[in-house]
């Protein structure tokens, strides 16, 4: 009950109706502004052209190698590009011997959080985290689904959310560490939450996390939605259905074995949701990765081949990423605007 009272107050925002007026301040016109009424649209073609050059350009991001710190200047220029306030988030973090799978990885502690902030017209303390590593586990190469997907998806909403003016304030970031135990986002969460986040603070009202989230329907996996909020699950819902989406393409769970960085957040009681394919139930017998290490899954899709090969076809692959970046500027839409989204973790 409480799901579909959410589901039906939620349905006006998804129309881009949004009535709050007092989250609105009047310009010399006369005319409400501060609120931005229409979603915007974010091409997925492009963020599959930015994944290729992206995961080709800059391989083995992990350590403090060239092309992790080349990686990290190109996020960097995105953001800037696009208006808004840059933060490097740099701070160092023991090498983890027993992560998966990080007991290759050498070199210095240093890692760096790239973020990008938009501040909220009404309350600048309210935020909104929108987020995906960047990094590389050892073995692969490209990470071009692990999480050059998820990376380039961030910086595409970036994009398509800069003109637009919300009450809350957007954080983009592009979390380092990931492969090393959650470092960048556990980082972020414990100094925001202990008020020691040398850049600025405020309270993270809801965050949305993509790693490996874009070969979906019309692809065979399920996009998993661990979305630890009912408000968050309405939104999504009333999205796969005004997309067309059959109901068992999405799944709202946790993801069986590891985390990703919505973990720091979810433990922290922040409401939360991370988008990522549903490997489970797919054999793959494509690529193999060099050196002849074996790893999980997931870590197996190193290359924008890979990914179309899993997908079945560019088509298929197209069509998954354009149903998630839609389904998450949806959710950020809402949580830019007005949403107050309850934390209720699965049972």
């Amino acid at each position: 009950m409480r799901l579909l009272t959410a589901l039906a107050a939620l349905a006006i925002l998804l129309a881009g109706c949004i009535q709050t007026p007092d989250a609105a301040h009047v310009d010399a016109d006369g005319a409400a502004a501060g609120v931005a009424s229409a979603i915007p649209a974010v091409d997925a073609a492009a963020v599959l052209a930015d994944v290729k050059a992206f995961s080709e350009a800059y391989p083995m991001r992990r350590g403090d190698n060239d092309a992790h710190n080349a990686a990290r200047a190109h996020l960097a220029a995105g953001y800037e590009k696009n208006g808004y306030e840059l933060i490097l988030d740099e701070f160092e973090a023991d090498i983890s011997p027993t992560s998966t799978p990080t007991s290759l990885v050498l070199g210095s502690p240093r890692l760096v959080n790239v973020c990008g902030i938009k501040w909220g017209t009404a309350n600048d303390t309210d935020w909104v985290v929108i987020g995906a590593h960047y990094d590389v586990t050892d073995g692969a190469v490209y990470g071009a689904y692990d999480d050059a997907s998820g990376t380039m998806i961030v910086q595409r909403l970036a994009e398509a959310f800069a003109p637009m003016s919300f009450p809350r304030t957007l954080v983009f970031c592009n979390f380092d560490g990931e492969e090393q135990g959650l470092r960048g986002s556990r980082h972020m969460v414990e100094a925001i939450t202990e008020g020691t986040w040398a850049y600025a603070n405020g309270t993270v009202i809801g965050m949305i996390d993509f790693d490996m989230a874009g070969i979906m329907y019309p692809a065979s996996p399920v996009l998993v939605a661990d979305a630890v909020s009912p408000e968050f699950q309405a939104v999504i819902t009333a999205k796969r259905e005004e997309l067309g989406i059959p109901e068992d393409k999405i799944a709202y769970r946790g993801i069986r074995g590891g985390s990703s960085d919505n973990g720091p957040f979810k433990a922290a009681e922040i409401p939360s949701v991370l988008f990522i394919s549903d490997f489970d139930e797919i054999a793959y017998a494509g690529q193999t990765l060099p050196g002849g290490v074996t790893y999980p899954f997931w870590h197996q899709l190193d290359t924008y081949e890979g990914m179309v090969e899993l997908a079945e076809g560019e088509e298929n692959l197209r069509a998954g990423f354009q149903n998630v970046v839609d389904i998450g500027a949806a959710l950020l839409h809402a949580l830019a605007t007005d949403m107050q989204p309850t934390f209720q973790p699965f049972e």
